[in-house]
């Protein structure tokens, strides 16, 4: 899942390490070598696979925009990184002009630079053969299937067994053609009033936010000018895109894995993020999720939140239910999408998505002093015995789940005015923790935990709800005997 994952020495660790040694084995007998060549070749796999892994930042480090934005010209990348062949990359049938490249991680490209001066060319054969076959497992016969199934979802996961193959195909047909089989679910699944009325949600919210930046007692007049033109300008996609990508150059056969590489050559130059589209204006049409997901995100790099129609279905959104829980449950993921573009991360761009310092530095010193009570509360979270939530690699998502609710609340309360109904904050708050409502494996908690900047959904609801004043208030008989209750001391105030 991650570098750290072949560098950990616990025992659980240890034990990934040792059963994807034994997988790589296991692919390569299946793909016909004999069982002692294998044992070699898996030595060579993992062996570079680590040297790789080593040169990659941390996952915290990956949330740091200033180390992951580098742009070069190719002279400057050529005579760095003299073995990896850029003019070759950069003249990929289909692709429009290149003179500059982004280079999300220069340690890495360092590191694979040095490799490819340093290791044997039949290493890397016996390395790119062993992840060609790996990757196309998925589409193989049942034997690859059962086995790329046994590590990457059983061993890391827990998942004890596999979705039928017809549910399998339809969700590869859903990633890889994802605007043709969205195009058949909006029409036959999506509500006429759903785009009206999430419009309305976010306008409110929206309000709401401006509102509340204009109040800040911490942020200086300045600062809160940028706030308010960032805020504006937040662009917002809601349910399916109004081009749909065209599929019209892609050709189809009657193999499987065929089709999947086909598939993903074709959206190499010609999908959302196609090579096609170098060296001309940014469209800010595109959508780079298809509609039927149950997704949402903010793209800071284009100041925009996505809202496709899968996640605008209940439990999360229903035009004809309470508009407490609308708010509490659609609303809040609206919220929480739009605090992106004020957290740690989003915070380091402008209102044109550029890497732009817009803060004075007493402003930025008390943001992290507010955001600080957050890293520490999470810190705190013990999500399986012995292994704790990290609060600075989950910084970001707690932020902008603390601000979406804080931001749904208030704007439910403004745009309903429920004042007339006693029990409506208590339903709200209540609607709020639905949303996370989950069942995790033990495997897959620890993974969650490792690796992933969300924090479990357990503490998304606990981490939260505590920390709103009018959670109390709507639940006065919590008090400071109550396991979590916390003090308005310890309660981080920042959007």
């Amino acid at each position: 899942p991650d570098r750290d994952y072949y560098f950990r020495n616990d025992t659980e660790s240890l034990e990934v390490q040792e059963a994807y040694r034994e997988h790589i084995a296991r692919v390569l007998v299946l793909a016909g070598e004999p069982v002692e060549e294998a044992a070699a070749d898996t030595s060579t796999v993992y062996a570079m696979e680590r040297a790789l892994a080593a040169a990659h930042l941390s996952a915290e480090e990956n949330r740091d925009p200033q180390k992951t934005t580098n742009i070069y010209t190719l002279a400057e990348l050529e005579e760095e990184f003299p073995a990896i062949g850029w003019g070759t990359l950069a003249t990929i049938s289909g692709s429009g002009p290149v003179s500059r490249m982004h280079i999300y991680q220069p340690g890495y490209v360092e590191g694979l630079n040095g490799l490819l001066e340093t290791a044997p060319l039949e290493d890397w054969k016996i390395y790119l053969r062993y992840r060609l076959i790996d990757q196309a497992s998925p589409y193989l016969n049942a034997s690859f299937e059962e086995e790329h199934f046994a590590f990457y979802e059983t061993t890391l996961y827990g998942v004890p067994e596999m979705k039928s193959r017809w549910q399998r195909v339809v969700n590869t047909e859903s990633e890889l053609l994802g605007d043709l089989v969205g195009r058949e679910y909006v029409a036959e699944y999506v509500d006429p009033r759903t785009r009206e009325m999430v419009s309305g949600i976010f306008l409110a919210i929206r309000e709401t936010f401006d509102e509340r930046i204009t109040g800040l007692a911490w942020m200086s007049e300045p600062t809160k000018a940028a706030a308010h033109e960032k805020l504006a300008a937040m662009g917002e996609k809601i349910a399916y895109p109004d081009r749909w990508t065209d599929y019209s150059g892609l050709n189809l056969s009657d193999s499987y894995v065929g089709n999947v590489r086909a598939a993903k050559a074709h959206s190499l130059i010609h999908g959302p993020e196609g090579l096609e589209q170098i060296g001309g204006p940014v469209d800010r049409s595109v959508w780079f999720i298809p509609p039927q997901m149950v997704n949402a995100f903010y793209d800071p790099t284009r100041n925009e939140m996505v809202f496709p129609a899968g996640i605008l279905q209940p439990p999360i959104f229903d035009p004809d239910r309470d508009p407490a829980l609308n708010y509490a449950t659609l609303g809040w993921v609206i919220g929480h999408e739009m605090t992106h573009g004020f957290d740690d991360q989003g915070r380091q761009y402008d209102r044109d998505g550029n890497l732009k310092d817009w803060w004075t530095e007493e402003d930025a010193a008390n943001f992290n002093n507010r955001t600080a009570l957050l890293v520490a509360e999470y810190n705190a979270f013990e999500a399986l015995p012995g292994l704790y939530v990290n609060g600075n690699l989950t910084l970001g998502e707690n932020i902008a789940d603390l601000g979406g609710l804080t931001l749904a609340y208030h704007a439910w309360k403004k745009t309903e005015n429920p004042s007339d109904d006693p029990d409506a904050d208590r339903r709200f708050f209540i609607g709020a923790a639905t949303l996370w409502r989950a069942n995790d494996r033990e495997d897959s908690l620890r993974n969650l935990v490792l690796t992933d900047p969300h924090s479990p959904e357990k503490f998304r609801v606990n981490g939260v709800l505590f920390n709103i004043p009018e959670f109390y208030e709507a639940f006065p008989e919590i008090g400071s005997g109550d396991a979590l209750y916390r003090a308005a001391g310890e309660r981080p105030s920042i959007w």
